[in-house]
């Protein structure tokens, strides 16, 4: 769902110092808006920030200058001492959608708040606001384009040359659209016209054809799906984005995939600049990707003035019934997937790819080969994905000659690299793949990565961590050798990227509730109830909660028996100090019970008032411990502070929560 008022959920975290719990109280009641009246869009065309310690930012000659009451009401809420209930008190807690009403003066005023450094709020200043503004409200405030020059575009010291001295700034950064395809739940990629047929929504078990498609959902209990019997060879079933705005500068789209069959025929992902003609096609996948659900995660550009559309388009192969194709778990998120890419090699027709064949070795790599190799019983049969692939033809070399790809032309000065890709090494005679890496023009290479002889039939996946050099930068060597005497020797590699960081998990917090273990997150003050920690066995409660830890002996959980509807208990990381610009959150969690609440990451820099949603599920999600991944922005200077949140949900207690095995990494998730 888009939320028409999500920046309404900011504003109380900040205005209000409330725990998270009133966050989610204002989020259901905009959940609630917006399936009654839709999307409410509104432009704010005059947002100047005043002092920081200016009182008079609520002011009675503003566009609400004639509803006296509200006036006064916001600024006695700024003026108390104590502010942390005053929110409730003032009339901002709504038991109905109908108190809220989405173009009324409050909901205007609110849409159109924005939040500086110290936590004080800014309402915009004009009058007629609602005849001639509207704030597009997918977690960005929208200004009139910057300068063009892009030396002018730091606020601060160019203000004169920003259009009414608008002040650029980021509302958040999170996951504005989730897709689980759960029975009554409202997602924002819809079945849309100009496609050949429709997308099966909310299916649970097995599609009706037999040999294809998902036995079950990736995650809870329903999935969509393309089913092919009966539809033409080549026709096409499309989920768009179009019904919601999206006017991020960047976004990451991940959803799990499941392309089993022999008649599968492709899922794309495309994007395109709203109203333009032209689309991008960002990722895709063809073919038979066997029996089981894989992860996509999708970089794709946005349009912060336009706006952009994303399509996933699903097809049908060949002419056969064995072509369903079927997604889950859909996430689309403002910001990166990644780590910042610095090279990507697909060895795609037409792609340039910053590792090349070079001078200096024996023979060269076939660079965009399709299919197999012209020898059998070695090399792939196929690319691990898209259509061609990058390897060594042994027939006709000698013994331990050896073919580099390197990254010579390329400059690479950051501090740390991670290298990946998909490596096939398969046949009698395979000799050796290896990573070199050297400061350039140093003269010496170290060795950071080596496989040597047959790997079997499969496209395995390396992950390779290089030390950069910020002063000279560095050259890094893919070598492949034929080895042993014979022609089955083919090499084959797919599908790299270097990217800066690190590609493994420098852990800074491991939780695995065993008994005299320290856990960086413990029961923090602010919230209703605690966490029990070291649990062993079963919950005190039958048809909740887990059997037993996911991995050793205990666990963590909610017990919500005796606790009122909606109570929250809080695991916090404020007394751990965490200093990075990323990391990684992984755990298990267990939500199985009729009443089940809500399990919510949130992260906050250190004393800054405002809170991220950075994960959430909610409801049952059946008797199994699964797995989450979450990536949380970091900050150098400040800090930053985690919570892991767990909320009673309805009335009953068939809603015990756990989680396990946390561990926090500097770096990225991907």
């Amino acid at each position: 769902m888009y939320f028409s008022h999500a920046i309404l959920l900011v504003h109380f975290a900040v205005l209000t110092g409330a725990v998270h719990i009133k966050k989610d109280e204002v989020a259901e009641t905009i959940n609630e808006l917006d399936n009654i009246h839709g999307r409410q869009f509104r432009e704010i065309s005059q947002h100047r920030q005043l002092q920081d310690n200016d009182a008079t930012y609520i002011r009675n000659d503003n566009a609400f200058r004639n509803n006296r009451q509200l006036t006064e009401n916001l600024q006695r809420l700024e003026q108390e001492p104590n502010m942390e209930k005053k929110g409730l008190e003032e009339g901002y807690k709504f038991d109905k959608p109908t108190d809220l009403d989405p173009d009324s003066d409050l909901a205007f005023l609110l849409d159109g708040m924005s939040i500086d450094d110290h936590g004080n709020v800014h309402q915009p200043i004009g009058r007629h606001l609602k005849d001639k503004t509207r704030a597009i409200a997918d977690n960005f405030d929208y200004h009139p384009a910057p300068p063009s020059d892009p030396s002018k575009r730091e606020f601060g010291p160019n203000i004169q040359f920003w259009p009414n001295e608008i002040v650029p700034y980021e509302i958040n950064s999170t996951c504005i659209i989730e897709c689980g395809f759960e029975q009554g739940q409202t997602c924002a990629f819809q079945n849309t016209n100009g496609d050949d047929f429709n997308w099966t929504l909310e299916k649970s078990g097995s599609t009706s054809t037999t040999n294809t498609g998902p036995s079950a959902a990736h995650n809870g209990t329903q999935y969509a799906y393309i089913e092919v019997n009966g539809q033409g060879q080549g026709f096409v079933a499309i989920l768009s984005s179009k019904n919601t705005d999206l006017f991020s500068s960047s976004y990451c789209l991940r959803f799990y995939y499941h392309m089993y069959g022999q008649d599968i025929g492709n899922l794309t992902v495309y994007s395109q600049t709203s109203n333009s003609s032209y689309w991008s096609k960002p990722w895709t996948r063809s073919g038979n990707q066997g029996n089981q659900w894989k992860q996509a995660s999708v970089d794709i550009t946005g349009n912060i003035t336009s706006g952009i559309v994303i399509d996933i388009e699903a097809s049908k192969g060949k002419a056969g019934n064995n072509g369903d194709i079927a997604i889950d778990d859909i996430t689309l998120c403002t910001g990166s997937c990644t780590c910042s890419k610095v090279i990507e090699c697909g060895f795609e027709q037409g792609q340039t790819c910053a590792l090349e064949n070079t001078n200096g070795d024996d023979f060269n790599w076939t660079l965009e080969k399709s299919g197999s190799t012209s020898t059998t019983n070695t090399g792939p049969s196929a690319a691990h994905s898209g259509n061609q692939y990058a390897y060594i033809e042994v027939d006709g070399q000698g013994e331990d000659f050896v073919a580099l790809l390197s990254s010579s032309n390329t400059d690479l000065f950051s501090s740390s690299y991670c290298l990946r890709f998909y490596y096939h090494m398969y046949g009698h005679h395979i000799g050796n793949l290896t990573v070199y890496s050297q400061t350039r023009n140093s003269g010496y290479w170290s060795k950071r990565w080596t496989r040597s002889g047959n790997q079997e039939n499969q496209w395995i996946k390396a992950s390779v961590d290089i030390t950069g050099n910020i002063t000279s930068g560095i050259v890094i060597d893919i070598e492949a050798s034929k080895g042993k005497a014979g022609n089955n020797g083919d090499i084959a590699i797919d599908d790299i990227t270097l990217c800066t960081g690190s590609c493994t998990c420098s852990k800074v917090i491991e939780c695995g509730f065993e008994q005299g273990q320290t856990c960086a997150l413990e029961n923090t003050n602010g919230d209703d109830f605690n966490w029990t920690l070291e649990k062993s066995g079963s919950t005190s409660t039958t048809n909740t909660g887990p059997s037993a830890a996911h991995s050793g002996n205990q666990y963590a959980y909610i017990e919500v028996d005796g606790q009122g509807e909606d109570f929250v208990a809080l695991l916090s990381s404020s007394n751990t100090d965490l200093f990075s610009s990323s990391y990684c959150l992984r755990f298990y969690y267990h939500m199985y019970g009729h009443h089940i609440g809500n399990l919510t990451v949130y992260s906050q820099t250190r004393n800054s008032g405002y809170w991220s949603k950075r994960w959430t599920r909610s409801g049952n999600q059946e008797n199994q411990w699964i797995k989450a991944s979450v990536d949380i922005t970091g900050n150098i200077t400040s800090g930053i502070v985690f919570d892991i949140e767990a909320t009673k949900g309805k009335a009953g207690n068939n809603g015990d929560i756990a989680i396990d095995d946390i561990t926090l990494c500097t770096g990225s998730c991907d």
